[in-house]
Formats: C-alpha cells, sequence, structure tokens
C-alpha cells in the first residue's frame, strides 16, 4: 500500500509539471496588424511576473488589453487543458505554429500579418487571407522545416476559468503561447532585416486594444 502510495504521489507531481495554473497579465500591442486590421503578435505580457513575447494561436476568440486572468500552463507532452488538444493531429499542428512565430520578432509589418495569418489558420478556418501567396507560402514553409526542432521551451496559456471548461473551442479567451527562452527553434534561413524601432515604437499606447478585431 505504501508503495502503491508513493507511486500514486510521484505521478500527481509529475503531471504538476506538465500542465500548472499560472497568472497571464497582457499589457500592450504596438499596433501592427495584418491586411484585414487584426492586431497580430508578438505581443507584450507576464507570466506569473516575468516579461516575455506572447504569441496567439487562436482567431476564434479575443482578448481585450489591458487584461489579467488565470492560465493552465501546458507543454507539448501534455494537451489535455489546451485549447485545441482533441484536434487531430494536434501535436504537430502546434509544433508549426511555433516554429512560425520564430519569425514575427524583427519581421516588416506586412512579413507580421502574413505569418500570424499563417499561424491563425492551422486552427480557425475563419482565419484571415488564408488564400493569399504569401501565407500559403508561410504554411508550406513550415510544413517542410518544423521537424526535428527543439520546442521543449514552448508553453501554451490556455484560460483556466472557462464556463464551459478549458477545452471548449468557441469559449473564453483567446489562447497564447510563448517561449521560455529567446532562442528561434524554427529558424531554418534569416528572415529581413529586424526592424526593433519599429517594434518598440507606441508599447503601452493601445489600452483595450482587441487583437483580433479592428478598433471600432
Amino acid at each position: 500500500m505504501k508503495l502503491n502510495l508513493v507511486i500514486a504521489a510521484l505521478a500527481v507531481a509529475c503531471s504538476a509539471t506538465e500542465v500548472r495554473a499560472s497568472t497571464l497579465t497582457l499589457d500592450s500591442v504596438d499596433g501592427v496588424k495584418d491586411s484585414a486590421g487584426n492586431f497580430v503578435g508578438p505581443y507584450s505580457g507576464k507570466l506569473d511576473g516575468l516579461t516575455y513575447n506572447i504569441f496567439c494561436d487562436d482567431f476564434n476568440h479575443h482578448i481585450s488589453i489591458p487584461d489579467s486572468e488565470t492560465v493552465n500552463v501546458s507543454t507539448l507532452t501534455d494537451l489535455h487543458l489546451t485549447r485545441f488538444g482533441g484536434v487531430a493531429a494536434a501535436t504537430s499542428l502546434y509544433q508549426q505554429v511555433f516554429y512560425l512565430s520564430s519569425y514575427l520578432p524583427g519581421a516588416s509589418a506586412t512579413q507580421r500579418g502574413d505569418v500570424q495569418d499563417a499561424m491563425w489558420s492551422y486552427f480557425s478556418t475563419s482565419a484571415p487571407n488564408q488564400a493569399k501567396a504569401e501565407v500559403q507560402s508561410w504554411l508550406a514553409q513550415a510544413k517542410s522545416n518544423y521537424v526535428g526542432k527543439d520546442y521543449s521551451s514552448f508553453r501554451i496559456l490556455t484560460e483556466a476559468n472557462s464556463a464551459s471548461g478549458p477545452t471548449a473551442q468557441f469559449d473564453g479567451k483567446q489562447e497564447l503561447f510563448l517561449s521560455t527562452t529567446t532562442r528561434q527553434p524554427g529558424l531554418t534561413s534569416t528572415p529581413e532585416p529586424a526592424t526593433w524601432a519599429m517594434l518598440l515604437t507606441g508599447v503601452g499606447g493601445l489600452a483595450f486594444a482587441r487583437f483580433r478585431r479592428k478598433s471600432v
């Protein structure tokens, strides 16, 4: 019996390392939009007080800035509390989204819009610009190059207080994700020159902006 209790305790401890609840605060967007008028990542935010670039995989929902919420923090080893973990081939789809996110920081505004639209298209049939040639090109690149990359630093952030449960695809706030390192595991070629000045200009000036929708 004692052995069984020890095994059970270890199982609980191991599962806790895979999925945990944390506080996510979102501070600002920098104003860059795709051609359909949707704000694109990376966004600025904090997870348990630590600042990260935050990315979005979920076009079916929105979040208004500023925002604070309790989220389940998941890795690819346990997707049961993610919004899209029940989708067919979910692990590979998340990996392709992670791969594409490495191109967002420092890209031109147009590129960021195309990359973000490609990321949104994995889990939403209503994502914008899915037929656009540039978006299709990013999707093809991800499909050809995502395998064999290290995605262990990525964490999926899913609202923990969803009224219909954390895995409901059409309920609650947007699902987001981040990488705990500054490494860019998806890169297989050199992106266009960075435009950091553009990315930093205006940070913090778009309170209550919707990620998904054009400001009214």
